[in-house]
């Protein structure tokens, strides 16, 4: 027996070490998750996109040890600091504005933050302030007791979460509803969907083209990320057809309601919270 082990160990352990180091070099890659950038490696089929649910990508940070210079979400919330932090951005970026400025996600001290981009819009420093991830009750509220309406308003859209209910609420405040991860991150649900292949057939358009020309269509404003230049130019050559209403209907019927990172779910807000108070203690 312990001859067996000792062969076992002798074979097999380097056989793993040099596949797992094969797979850290073959397979490092990243996904875009609302602004954040996430590096991970494991197997996948390369030239192909694909995405995780918010459950694989809280795991994906907990098994993570990678700490940056200043890893807090909210490190730069309230009103002095996020006006320090605004000015700070524009000398980094050598410009005298920002076109626009978002509050990433509801949480922490926003209300002084939104404050400081209030100030930032009336000195110039921003041409348009605006929110992200805000639901229901909150967006209300915050919309109702500001100066400076939101702009635009971002939201996790596409064809499996059409954001029905907040569309109507961005309507009514006049804003531009603005789709983060029009793609439904890179799900491979959404580029084999036989729904959106029957219609991108008829007019010679691949899945994603047909997804990002409905989310146009219903007045959406959406940014995909790429980091393929063919993708890119794809993504971009939509304007050349247009869905009929049976086509739109028909896409409308597929909307689930279901987000791949829900920023109303308690547990999310949660995990958020005890992640700032981690990296952040002091702030």
């Amino acid at each position: 027996m312990k001859q067996l082990l000792h062969k076992i160990a002798r074979y097999f352990l380097p056989v793993l070490f040099i596949s797992y180091i094969g797979c850290i070099s073959l397979f490092t890659h990243s996904h875009v998750v609302n602004g954040v950038t996430i590096v991970h490696s494991h197997p996948y089929k390369p030239g192909t996109e694909h995405g995780h649910t918010t459950a694989e990508f809280q795991l994906i940070h907990m098994l993570s040890s990678i700490e940056t210079e200043n890893p807090s979400m909210w490190t730069n919330a309230g009103e002095e600091k996020a006006f320090r932090s605004i000015g700070e951005s524009l000398r980094k970026l050598k410009t005298d504005y920002i076109d626009l400025l978002l509050i990433h996600q509801p949480f922490g001290d926003y209300y002084g933050t939104y404050r400081a981009m209030e100030r930032a819009y009336r000195d110039g420093m921003v041409r348009a302030i605006g929110l992200s991830n805000f639901y229901d009750a909150r967006f209300v509220d915050l919309v109702e007791n500001v100066e400076v309406k939101p702009s635009v308003f971002q939201l996790e859209t596409h064809v499996f979460s059409q954001q029905k209910r907040m569309r109507e609420l961005i309507d009514d405040y006049g804003m531009h509803l603005m789709a983060w991860g029009p793609l439904a991150q890179g799900s491979d649900r959404l580029f084999t969907d036989e729904t959106l292949k029957t219609i991108g057939t008829k007019y010679g358009k691949t899945n994603a083209q047909v997804a990002l020309k409905f989310l146009t269509s219903e007045g959406i404003v959406a940014i995909p990320k790429s980091i393929h230049k063919d993708r890119m130019a794809s993504n971009f050559n939509i304007a050349d057809f247009e869905l009929t209403e049976e086509d739109k209907e028909t896409i409308r019927r597929m909307d689930t309601g279901k987000l791949k990172v829900d920023f109303n779910d308690p547990d999310m807000a949660r995990y958020l919270l005890e992640y700032d108070k981690k990296f952040n203690p002091n702030s």
